[in-house]
């Protein structure tokens, strides 16, 4: 295997990067939003808001269902309260 093979097979936080740095540079180039496990919506960035056409005020404590369709609100919320525990789950209905 070649060094350059293994080196891409090595996370960006395993090469030492800053979760913190990590997490701006996606925040600058990424809508984004974080919600707890109850789907309360705690912040989201710039581009986000603007994207959906909120102030961050309008949203913060706000379930994150207000984006979703209302066919797939009950549906999500099941996945997520039944697998809030696994690190990645799947968004379709």
């Amino acid at each position: 295997m070649s060094r350059r093979t293994r080196a891409s097979r090595v996370s960006i936080l395993d090469r030492g990067a800053d979760a913190v740095e990590v997490l701006a540079a996606l925040s600058n180039s990424q809508a984004m939003i974080e919600f707890d496990l109850s789907g309360d919506i705690l912040t989201a960035n710039e581009s986000f808001c603007r994207a959906l056409g909120y102030e961050l005020r309008e949203i913060v404590g706000k379930h994150h269902s207000m984006f979703v369709e209302p066919a797939y609100t009950s549906c999500t919320a099941e996945k997520i309260a039944t697998r809030a525990d696994a690190r990645f789950f799947s968004m379709t209905h």
